[in-house]
């Protein structure tokens, strides 16, 4: 992948990618590279939503902050020992940050 390519007169321009690896304030250049997370309150989304973010920033800021709004609402299992509850990752949260991974750059690095 490419981050940056030479011109025809010789100047170096940032592409797409390498803006969003490395720019500042990189929807400004690519303004479809914002992501915005949703929790609708029903399963149709006819109900309004319960919680909604636009996250903007370089690929990493955009990965980790929709892995942060993701996770509030992932149900994590448990149990407990004695007076300890110990917390036990579902597949769900196992499959958060590669999952997110893929599709924020999957779409930000396709347009």
């Amino acid at each position: 992948m490419d981050c940056a390519i030479v011109t025809n007169t010789g100047e170096i321009k940032p592409t797409n990618a390498g803006i969003l690896f490395f720019g500042y304030e990189p929807q400004q250049s690519v303004p479809q590279s914002e992501v915005v997370c949703v929790i609708y309150r029903d399963e149709l989304g006819v109900g309004g939503y319960v919680d909604r973010r636009i996250i903007t920033g370089t690929l990493q800021e955009l990965i980790n902050e929709a892995e942060m709004f993701l996770s509030k609402y992932i149900a994590v299992g448990a149990k407990i020992e004695g007076w300890k509850r110990i917390s036990s990752a579902s597949e769900s949260s196992v499959l958060l940050l590669p999952g997110t991974t893929f599709l924020i750059a999957a779409i930000s690095l396709h347009h």
